[in-house]
């Protein structure tokens, strides 16, 4: 049987970077709809604010996205050291049971 090696460390930190990049994406303030009206050009105008409309819905796509990935790497993290824990106990219970019938 081969065997599984995960860093929990690695995972954490992976999450963590995850989370601060959505931190930072969900801080952002998108200024191009102030700064539109500063072109002096109808229709430079325009197009600054279906900019800046087209990122807004595609920055909240994103954040969704990384949120999910945040939580699945957290989840991935929990659920085997939960799994290590287990196993590592059931390990102590079956050398004590078979310590104690010798």
């Amino acid at each position: 049987m081969r065997h599984l090696r995960l860093d929990s460390r690695a995972l954490d930190a992976a999450a963590v970077r995850v989370e601060q990049v959505h931190a930072d994406f969900a801080q952002v303030q998108l200024l191009a709809h102030d700064t539109a009206e500063l072109t002096g050009h109808a229709g430079l105008v325009e197009r600054v604010h279906e900019f800046a409309d087209a990122w807004t819905r595609s920055r909240a796509t994103l954040l969704a996205r990384l949120e999910r990935l945040a939580g699945a790497l957290r989840t991935i993290d929990e659920t085997f050291t939960r799994l290590e824990l287990g196993l590592r106990d059931e390990a102590v219970r079956e050398r004590a049971a078979t310590a104690g019938g010798r």
